[in-house]
């Protein structure tokens, strides 16, 4: 909060568009679950991701809180979501159905339904349990509305299907086309994978959960993880065209993405695409 009133009244009269976080998912599951990124944990990586993701919607929520009692007029301020747009593999197949609509909710809705709608998606508190935190009603309060535009990332659109082997099995020919893009991130998942399942107490949440030490003890981590937690896997087209970066090009996309996100939302003051590709 100091560090944005600071921002704000060093810079306000010169910047009439602010973004207090960029791309907290990418934080969250690179940084907690993988750790790929900065800080490079995978500890308790169906613990942290979900506390890393409420600590940055709540500061979020303070920064806006403190622009709104100085900003010039015309000044708005967002937290930055990031997204691919999702698409069931097998269109009819009711898994890939059940697939999408998970890929949605720990993926975008993860923050933009506390944004717009006051709290997590309802699937994500199903299928997370106590391990995801709640917010008080201050808190909801002061996250919810507290975006003055949409503020979007999206690079791609992926095949999203059901996490099961038989799937994997099918899809092994697309993973090995992007394999040399995403080399890092698969062996720190299938470290995430491998300390998940050596892990000693399933039934014991962490303190951490509850707004405790941030690092559980290594005898109370569950045998769970982010990505068992949404269990889905993403595929692309065999002939799909790859960027630089290996994500596949998919024009339809955005579009798509823009439609959902207007149509669930409905956000005030419109969408801005802040980085595509």
């Amino acid at each position: 909060a100091d560090y944005a009133a600071l921002c704000f009244q060093s810079l306000g009269k010169y910047v009439k568009t602010w973004c207090s976080i960029n791309e907290p998912w990418t934080q969250c599951i690179l940084g907690y679950c993988f750790g790929s990124h900065a800080p490079g944990r995978s500890v308790a990586p169906g613990v942290e991701p979900y506390l890393a993701g409420h600590h940055m919607l709540l500061a979020h929520g303070r920064a806006a809180e403190i622009y709104r009692k100085v900003r010039p007029e015309g000044g708005k301020i967002a937290m930055v979501l990031n997204t691919e747009w999702a698409e069931p593999q097998e269109p009819n197949n009711l898994e890939d159905q059940a697939a999408v609509e998970r890929a949605r909710a720990f993926n975008l809705d993860w923050f933009a339904a506390p944004l717009y709608e006051g709290d997590y998606p309802q699937l994500m508190r199903q299928r997370v349990g106590q391990r995801l935190p709640r917010f008080t009603e201050t808190e909801r309060k002061l996250v919810r509305g507290s975006n003055d535009f949409f503020a979007l990332n999206c690079y791609s659109a992926r095949y999203i299907c059901e996490d099961n082997f038989w799937r994997n099995l099918q899809n092994t020919p697309a993973k090995l086309r992007i394999l040399p893009f995403v080399s890092e991130v698969l062996v720190q998942k299938l470290k995430v994978a491998l300390s998940a399942d050596a892990a000693a107490d399933p039934a014991e949440v962490p303190a951490a959960a509850t707004g405790g030490p941030a690092t559980p003890s290594p005898q109370t981590l569950p045998t769970t993880s982010w990505t068992k937690d949404a269990g889905y896997e993403t595929s692309i087209p065999l002939d799909a065209e790859l960027t630089a970066t290996g994500w596949p090009v998919a024009h339809y996309g955005l579009g798509r993405l823009l439609l959902y996100i207007q149509g669930r939302y409905q956000p005030k003051g419109g969408i801005l695409i802040t980085e595509a590709e």
